[in-house]
């Protein structure tokens, strides 16, 4: 298990930091992540490869005590080839979520700057973003679109 956490890391920080490295040489963030998955496929696909090439003689349960370690070589071939499917997939999808959320809180920050003070701006700021981290904030606007009923001012009862 650690060995797999150990490449998907190491997969999932060439892949962003090479993203990272095309953006500030200018590259918009799409074009940047595709170029950078593109560079990076080969090596992720070698050491997947590799691996799976090393484990699959244990696997097989070739040798002595091959019945002992097949469970270990099934588990980590298994692993690596689902982690390798996850870190092409899932991290370029994640990376530009969280870069189009820091963008978008930049830019609320930016309109709160000009109204309020600095520090009012990014206490507002801050505040929204752990509210999205903890989801408070998708509560609130589940809440708010069912109907709002608690943001109804309510007046005196008609006679």
């Amino acid at each position: 298990l650690m060995m797999l956490f150990g490449i998907v890391k190491k997969n999932s920080i060439l892949q962003v930091d090479y993203t990272n490295t095309l953006r500030g040489q200018g590259m918009n963030r799409h074009d940047a992540i595709i170029a950078a998955n593109h560079v990076r496929l080969r090596p992720i696909l070698m050491t997947t490869f590799a691996l799976v090439a090393g484990m699959l003689p244990v696997a097989i349960g070739v040798g002595e005590g091959g019945e002992f370690y097949r469970p270990m070589a099934v588990a980590i071939i298994g692993g690596v080839i689902t982690s390798t499917l996850l870190t092409l997939l899932v991290v370029p999808s994640f990376y530009d979520s969280i870069e189009t959320s820091r963008d978008r809180a930049v830019a609320k920050f930016k309109r709160r700057d000009a109204r309020w003070p600095t520090a009012v701006a990014a206490g507002l700021t801050g505040l929204e973003a752990l509210a999205a981290l903890t989801g408070l904030r998708a509560v609130w606007r589940l809440l708010a679109r069912s109907g709002g009923w608690f943001l109804r001012r309510r007046g005196p009862e008609p006679a």
